[in-house]
């Protein structure tokens, strides 16, 4: 699973990056959703999530690399820098993961 969980409370999900091989996307009180879209029409969660291959460098590298579909693709949560101390965003919009592409 890439997610599992319960409504003990309150999940609010989007502007992923989901990898495209995973088959048991969302797991939610016992329903399986298999692909994105079904998970998003399902329960209106990730309406703004990708399903690709986010192209990290490579693990345990997890920058991301210049043609990646993280670029420019988050929303800006309040987080003014990421793991490596950058300012967010550096390009035209936050990136998508814990750290932003740096040219």
């Amino acid at each position: 699973d890439i997610v599992s969980y319960s409504d003990t409370g309150t999940m609010v999900s989007d502007y992923n990056l989901i990898g495209p091989d995973k088959t048991d996307m969302v797991r939610h009180t016992g329903n399986t959703y298999n692909t994105l879209a079904a998970y998003v029409a399902g329960k209106g969660q990730d309406t703004h999530s990708n399903n690709a291959n986010p192209l990290f460098v490579g693990a345990p590298d997890f920058h991301i690399q210049a043609e990646s579909p993280c670029r420019n693709a988050g929303v800006n949560i309040g987080v003014a820098d990421d793991f490596d101390g950058n300012s967010k965003p550096m390009g035209a919009a936050v990136d998508i993961g814990a750290y932003e592409f740096v040219e």
